[in-house]
């Protein structure tokens, strides 16, 4: 987990080993779709506001379902315009040099404010399509904390989107393909947060011997 990490807004934002970083599979046409208008935040939508008291639109599951949710229901829409800036705000804060990104700046700020707000906004997961904006706004939080060297603050915010990755209502693969690797992550950092604290531990046996 040294590798310096990037966001993958396609669905899937992943501190993986560089060598592993592939973007999530696509197998349909309706999967470009969807994943398309979750990488530009549903950019240029607009619903006509006698048009945005139905929501028979709003529960699609499948890809071209949620292109539809996405396209036509506005709670949805609100939810993906408050992700919109997100990529724009990780894109800043990864031109940063690797050591500022370790300290806590204006640019980390506005990436996890932003993050925050998506999780605000879609944690009640009304509908299926709020899952993929309110999974990476977990996932870039958990990028942002292990990039600042705060490993349980990783394995939280990682841990959260995998829990919406696996209760999703969403019925297309594309959600999951990603799931061994953040299980990977997870592990990994767990792994280093015990050896952290038996390390620490070790240091304070040797200091009271030492009185």
């Amino acid at each position: 987990m040294t590798c310096r990490p990037a966001l993958l807004l396609l669905l899937a934002a992943l501190a993986a080993p560089c060598s592993a970083q592939t973007a999530p599979k696509v197998r349909t046409a309706d999967d470009r779709v969807v994943l398309n208008l979750v990488e530009s935040g549903a950019a240029g939508i607009d619903i006509a506001p006698d048009k945005r008291a139905d929501l028979g639109t709003c529960d699609g599951a499948d890809s071209a379902g949620l292109a539809q949710a996405i396209r036509n229901c506005w709670p949805v829409l609100q939810s993906y315009r408050t992700f919109a800036p997100l990529q724009a705000a990780v894109t800043r804060w990864e031109a940063l040099p690797r050591d500022d990104q370790k300290r806590d700046t204006p640019e980390s700020r506005e990436v996890v404010k932003i993050a925050d707000n998506v999780i605000a906004d879609t944690r009640a997961r009304s509908w299926p399509a709020q899952d993929p904006p309110l999974m990476i706004a977990y996932l870039t939080k958990g990028l942002v904390a292990i990039a600042q060297d705060d490993l349980p603050g990783f394995v939280a915010h990682f841990t959260s989107a995998r829990g919406i990755m696996t209760s999703s209502a969403i019925k297309a693969p594309w959600l999951s393909d990603d799931l061994p690797r953040i299980d990977d992550q997870i592990a990994q950092a767990e792994e280093m947060i015990d050896q952290l604290a038996w390390l620490e531990a070790a240091k304070v046996a040797v200091g009271e011997q030492k009185k």
